[in-house]
């Protein structure tokens, strides 16, 4: 078996991991964890689902976490980019046009009884 290279995880990622606490997710709020040693933002959305991302701004690598929530999506506090719950980019200040790749990585996310599960 190989080893893991230097700056990588020795975790298995193709499971669900426990992210947090249901309770601690709530509308409007952002809740960052590192989960396997990944930085992910958590928040639930208008309609009381979870949703999980990327916690990091693909423009300037930001913390998502330290954002705003703005409808349901997460307003990125260092210039402004809106994600949506999928992690795409849906709103650059002062350009009409979205530009292609700037999405953030969306986790399957499932709540179940007093946990939220990330994949």
């Amino acid at each position: 078996m190989k080893a893991a290279a230097f700056g990588e995880s020795n975790y298995p990622r193709n499971m669900w991991w426990v992210a947090a606490l249901s309770s601690e997710v709530t509308e409007g709020a952002l809740v960052s964890r590192q989960v396997v040693g990944r930085s992910v933002v958590l928040r639930r959305t208008s309609t009381g689902e979870v949703a999980a991302l990327e916690d990091r701004c693909p423009h300037r690598g930001a913390p998502l976490s330290l954002g705003d929530v703005i409808d349901d999506n997460i307003s990125c506090r260092y210039h402004g980019l809106q994600f949506a719950p999928d992690g795409r980019c849906v709103h650059v200040p002062t350009q009409d046009h979205v530009p292609a790749r700037s999405e953030v990585r969306a986790y399957p996310v499932r709540e179940i009884g007093p946990l939220v599960w990330i994949w």
